[in-house]
């Protein structure tokens, strides 16, 4: 395993930018071509687990001097207000949706999916009508969070 570098950059494995890029071609292919689901399900897993990884790397030997709570707040909290802003684009477009169709039953389904998705907690309950509801890659968040 190559050493951990310093810098400008924070501590770094560089041997690991291949499987980044790989997991990222995965996750492109899955986009471009619609049938090739499970490639993306195999490219995030593999962010996910480097992630930890890296965490764990990056933070072993360091003395974390507060909460893990306030700590995965302070990292989550870069990214939950671009989630929040592109979910009331999502919702935008939902309700207009709603309106042409005039579905009470929609509406109470997209109160239901604003709440886990302001909670962060879309990816805990197994349905991806969930899940993936309003901004979807936002399911990334709610598994940090959890």
């Amino acid at each position: 395993m190559q050493e951990k570098t310093k810098g400008n950059n924070p501590l770094k494995i560089e041997g690991l930018q291949f499987i980044r890029l790989l997991a990222f071609i995965l996750i492109f292919l899955s986009h471009s071509i619609g049938k090739l689901n499970i490639l993306g399900a195999l490219g995030v897993s593999i962010f996910l687990v480097m992630s930890g990884f890296l965490m764990t790397y990056n933070y072993y030997d360091r003395e974390i001097k507060q909460n893990v709570c306030v700590f995965a707040i302070k990292k989550i909290s870069t990214l939950y207000p671009i989630h929040i802003a592109f979910m009331f684009v999502a919702i935008v477009k939902q309700l207009i949706i709603i309106a042409k169709a005039q579905s009470f039953t929609s509406f109470f389904d997209l109160l239901k999916y604003i709440i886990c998705n302001v909670l962060l907690i879309q990816a805990w309950i197994p349905k991806s009508s969930y899940y993936f509801s309003l901004n979807a890659v936002s399911w990334y968040l709610s598994l940090c969070f959890f």
